[in-house]
């Protein structure tokens, strides 16, 4: 009897960005190439010294970080960016880019019932130049990389969960720290900003797209609020049920 083995369907996750310089300078790419290179330079065993005459692992035998990094895509910040807090107890802030372009939303205290008061904490959304599509009803966890301790300290990036099946914004929401006197932030571009880790076994493959800005906005319309009250969970509703109401074209 002959065993035929079944080549598992590949899911394709297409991501599209209407700015030159965003797709040839920061695209996203998996996360296995975004490995740091303080971990890449790790021995995989090291000298625990002459009294114990021993070898010992070192966290590059680590089997939960190893598998960590193989997992998922990276969307890097694709432009310096400074942010300037006032200190704790005020609430001014200012933003710049080094690209004079990218934008960034701010929600107020209110969105999270003044759990997170500004005069403590100040809350950005970068307004992402990347858009995701998958046909696939597939989860992705949206996590800060992590170990980049050196580079966020007072930035916090917000963990969610994500569906590119039926919204495609990749906004990066973060909480700034205010401290005891003014301080001003940069991030760098290329800093990983959001790790995407799809939430199944199937393979995914992925493929980045540069389009017009009309094929941009028509692709980021599908997200388009349609309801005051729960407008994700209307529209995911709308496409399970019927024909997606929104044509576009994805091809490059």
């Amino acid at each position: 009897m002959s065993w035929w083995k079944i080549k598992k369907k590949e899911i394709t996750l297409d991501c599209y960005t209407h700015r030159a310089d965003v797709y040839n300078y920061f695209p996203i790419v998996e996360a296995k190439n975004k490995i740091p290179d303080w971990f890449k330079k790790t021995p995989p065993s090291c000298f625990k010294g002459v009294k114990d005459k021993d070898y010992v692992k070192t966290i590059k035998g680590c089997p939960g970080l190893l598998e960590y990094w193989t997992k998922g895509f990276v969307l890097p910040l694709w432009s310096d960016l400074s942010i300037i807090l006032e200190q704790e107890g005020k609430t001014g802030y200012e933003w710049q880019y080094s690209d004079l372009l990218s934008s960034i939303d701010v929600h107020d205290p209110e969105q999270t019932n003044n759990y997170f008061p500004e005069t403590k904490y100040q809350h950005l959304k970068l307004v992402s130049p990347w858009l995701f599509v998958c046909s696939e009803d597939i989860s992705f966890l949206a996590v800060e990389p992590a170990w980049q301790f050196d580079v966020f300290k007072n930035v916090r990036i917000l963990t969610g969960v994500l569906n590119f099946k039926f919204q495609s914004g990749t906004h990066i929401n973060m909480f700034c720290l205010r401290e005891d006197r003014e301080k001003e932030t940069i991030l760098r571009s290329g800093t990983p900003l959001y790790n995407f880790i799809p939430l199944t076994e199937k393979k995914i493959k992925l493929k980045t797209h540069l389009v017009t800005l009309d094929k941009f906005d028509r692709i980021k319309q599908s997200g388009m609020r349609t309801s005051f009250n729960r407008s994700y969970d209307k529209n995911k509703k709308l496409l399970q049920e019927k024909t997606c109401p929104f044509k576009f074209d994805t091809d490059t």
